[in-house]
């Protein structure tokens, strides 16, 4: 199993000015960190080259929030840790009135970086574990299906459900229900969408087309698309996305 080492986000405009001050915020820690290492004799305080590296990724990240919301970004574990701790040091115990709905946008902020991020490490964690008990033959199919994840945070929902619907194959019996292989457009598919059946908590096959993706995932903005480019073609899902904007 490969180690995961970085993680893809679209920031809304507002997520990008919060980003923004937590940047500036970590901007300022980490040059306190940088002077104090400085300070020590060598040997005994933190080696430098890391935290000229951690700013460098810093100053990289903070000059790509200010380029097109459209653009992905990423960040190595240990900016990710970094903005995550100054994130943090934003929630205090007790709020005056005008400071609620700014927590609460932080609290927004903080879920929307770690949920995708940790979900899908223990994710990989755990089945890496798994897959050593499986047969040879299972652990091949394992790795050529290996679980994987579209971010659409930022993209509207309907327009995600509608291009993956669009993208989606009719499985065997399934071209006898799919009365129309025609594309549809988003005021279809929103009539599809609304049509499942609500008790289920994924689209599983939607008028004979091999769906296989999660109801809370795609309102979250992180979907696994493992079933899903199983039956469509591997990276069918991401293709079927990539064009659609982020707001």
């Amino acid at each position: 199993m490969k180690p995961y080492r970085t993680h893809h986000f679209a920031f809304s405009p507002r997520q990008r000015e919060l980003m923004l001050e937590i940047a500036t915020r970590a901007r300022v820690s980490l040059q306190k960190n940088y002077d104090y290492a400085a300070s020590c004799e060598p040997g005994y305080g933190t080696p430098l080259e890391p935290l000229e590296q951690l700013q460098q990724q810093l100053a990289k990240f903070t000059y790509h929030l200010t380029e097109e919301p459209a653009r992905k970004l990423s960040m190595s574990p240990p900016l990710f840790g970094l903005m995550l701790f100054e994130l943090l040091k934003q929630f205090g115990p007790e709020l005056a009135p005008e400071q609620v709905v700014a927590q609460a946008e932080y609290v927004a902020l903080y879920y929307f970086l770690s949920f995708p991020f940790t979900y899908h490490f223990t994710n990989a964690e755990y089945w890496g574990f798994m897959d050593a008990f499986q047969p040879p033959e299972q652990q091949a199919r394992y790795q050529k299906y290996a679980p994987h994840f579209i971010n659409t945070a930022g993209m509207d929902e309907v327009a995600v459900f509608t291009a993956l619907y669009n993208s989606a194959k009719p499985q065997g019996k399934g071209f006898l229900h799919d009365d129309d292989p025609r594309d549809v457009s988003e005021a279809q598919g929103a009539k599809i969408m609304t049509s499942y059946p609500a008790s289920s908590s994924e689209f599983d096959y939607v008028n004979g087309r091999r769906m296989k993706i999660s109801r809370r995932e795609l309102t979250d903005g992180y979907i696994n698309v493992t079933e899903y480019d199983r039956g469509n073609g591997l990276g069918a899902a991401q293709r079927a996305v990539e064009h659609l904007p982020r707001y």
